[in-house]
């Protein structure tokens, strides 16, 4: 997992050119009533696309515009420091985001 984290890294700064403030925007992505999601922009251009709610099992949409800006901007912050954008399950839970996954009926 570290060498993952260590190699995305490297890659996310050859790509943004190692400059400590890229040209970084969020954009937030509607997928429906209470359906939401993120994109992170390099200079114009799609560099990440976080339709679901990162680090939970589950497949689920943010519930807001502002959960989901929130999510996109702590992202981007953790780029422009030169850190893993990887989200943690505290740090949506900090953001009042529910991570609980509904679990499906077997059948």
């Amino acid at each position: 997992m570290r060498k993952m984290t260590s190699l995305l890294l490297v890659i996310i700064s050859l790509v943004l050119g190692c400059q400590s403030k890229p040209s970084l925007d969020v954009k937030v992505l509607a997928f429906g009533k209470d359906s939401f999601g993120y994109q992170i922009n390099y200079k114009g251009k799609l560099f990440i696309q976080q339709e679901f709610i990162p680090a939970i099992p589950c497949k689920k949409y943010f519930s807001s515009e502002q959960q989901a800006l929130d999510v996109g901007n702590l992202v981007m912050k953790k780029i422009q420091r030169n850190e893993s954008p990887a989200i943690h399950t505290n740090e949506l839970i900090e953001k009042g985001i529910d991570t609980n996954c509904v679990a499906l009926p077997i059948k």
